[in-house]
């Protein structure tokens, strides 16, 4: 991954990503296209100045967007999907059986749709309004406590090694410990938490997370 400072500084037959460093689905865009051993520049946007370019690639103007050869994908799950169809050799999607592969989609649309909108709630509820965020905290555990049981007597949720459902999901769990990280560390969810542990120091998350030289 080497971040360019302008669009039009990039390497034209190398992938390139629109991405913003804590973006949940840039994050793991960005993990899916490294464990792939892609080779890709990236361009880390700024919210507040979205280039023109991004915008005429993909109107609706959110990250990540890839550009490869003309074609264009928006959607962070079919970023990954496309890495992986390209290379898999850390096995995290192709060995997966039928059944895992099912409850890795039912994961995961559970954290994009459902949890997803009590993680913004959360996350954007005022901080004086105690009550209210301590109900939606509560909310968002009902996920990690399914995280739990599905982590069963394993290290990550489809086995014991890193899978695609990890990468789609640790960027959201991420986001929302760290709205609160001292009550977050104060959980019950001993397996979740140490799955959160082993996700945010795999040297995978670490390289997805390098800073950029500049910003944008």
């Amino acid at each position: 991954m080497n971040y360019v400072k302008e669009f039009s500084s990039r390497d034209i037959d190398k992938p390139f990503l629109f991405s913003y460093r804590r973006c949940p689905y840039a994050m793991r865009a960005r993990m899916a296209m490294l464990s792939a051993n892609i080779s890709f520049d990236a361009y880390e946007i700024s919210l507040r100045d979205k280039p023109e370019e991004l915008i005429k690639l993909s109107p609706k103007a959110t990250v990540p967007v890839l550009l490869y050869n003309n074609k264009v994908i928006d959607e962070s799950l079919d970023i990954m999907l496309w890495a992986y169809a390209i290379s898999d050799e850390s096995n995290h999607l192709i060995i997966l059986s039928q059944h895992e592969r099912e409850v890795t989609d039912n994961l995961i649309t559970v954290n994009d749709c459902e949890f997803k909108k009590q993680l913004d709630a959360y996350k954007y509820e005022p901080i004086e309004n105690i009550l209210v965020r301590d109900d939606l905290f509560k909310k968002g555990l009902l996920f990690l406590e399914s995280l739990e049981i599905c982590l069963g007597n394993h290290k990550f949720l489809i086995g014991n090694r890193v899978s695609f459902a990890d990468i789609a999901i640790f960027p959201f769990i991420r986001q929302f410990a760290h709205v609160d990280i001292d009550r977050f560390t104060n959980i019950k969810l001993i397996k979740t938490k140490k799955w959160f542990e082993l996700m945010g120091s795999d040297e995978l998350f670490l390289r997805a997370m390098i800073r950029p030289e500049f910003t944008n």
